[in-house]
């Protein structure tokens, strides 16, 4: 697994942290527990595929998540999962709003629940790691085609100045 392919997570306690840590293990997903936003947001730079958080942990750094999350490159739509205690509250609406491709979950939520929902955005990570490989490729083969047409057009000039 690469830093690409983990899951943040950032929950209210070490414990709840550790314990979803272990469920998703078992599922196969890779994992890495933050400590606080600052964490989160320095290994977000470094690479990850979604995050878990506590609508707790945004109370007082969740701007800087959402400046950072609008900073990412036009192929990302990265996954936030959060979970809240209300899923109609207007502060959970809110976050969605600010924070882009996010899905609320509610607590209490069954492993089940909470494990399909992690895979359903790695899934959709995927693809835009897929998205980003192909822009990619074009990118590099419209840079050849340039490099050939230049040459090609030197070669060209060449010939023809001493007539």
């Amino acid at each position: 697994m690469t830093l690409e392919d983990r899951v943040l997570l950032l929950t209210p306690t070490t414990r709840d942290a550790e314990n979803t840590s272990r469920v998703l293990g078992r599922s196969g997903v890779a994992t890495f527990v933050c400590g606080s936003i600052d964490e989160l947001l320095t290994e977000l730079g470094k690479g990850a595929a979604a995050m878990l958080l506590a609508e707790e942990a945004l109370a007082r750094q969740g701007t800087a998540l959402a400046e950072a999350l609008q900073k990412q490159p036009p192929w990302s739509d990265f996954p936030v999962l959060l979970l809240t205690r209300r899923a109609s509250s207007p502060s959970s609406l809110r976050w969605v709003q600010t924070l882009g491709n996010t899905v609320l979950l509610e607590r209490p939520i069954r492993m089940q629940a909470l494990v399909t929902a992690v895979q359903a955005a790695l899934r959709a990570r995927a693809r835009q790691y897929e998205v980003r490989q192909r822009a990619e490729s074009l990118a590099e083969t419209a840079r050849r085609k340039d490099e050939f047409l230049a040459m090609l057009a030197h070669e060209l000039r060449n010939p023809l100045a001493p007539v």
